[in-house]
């Protein structure tokens, strides 16, 4: 079984093509590996999610749309910055 973190990762490396298939601004339910199904709004994904997997299961609800990155210091990272 998978954990959240590899579906997420999972679901990451497919959003580029899933948006060039026009899919972006939908929510996706995500398990398994695979896209299970598209939906207008987050709450109906993670609502078909829990139908479909129970409170328990692990699954990815997230929306299609480009990957936002964050801006990191490897400086601050390593303990190298302090502040003050």
């Amino acid at each position: 079984m998978a954990t959240i973190t590899e579906e997420q990762a999972a679901f990451d490396r497919l959003r580029t093509r899933l948006i060039d298939e026009g899919r972006g601004g939908k929510y996706v339910l995500f398990k398994a590996g695979a896209v299970q199904d598209f939906f207008g709004t987050s709450d109906e994904a993670y609502r078909e999610g829990l139908k479909r997997y129970g409170s328990a299961g692990i699954f990815v609800v997230d929306q299609v749309e480009p990957q936002k990155s964050e801006t990191l210091s490897m400086s601050w990272e390593l303990g190298l910055m302090s502040v003050g």
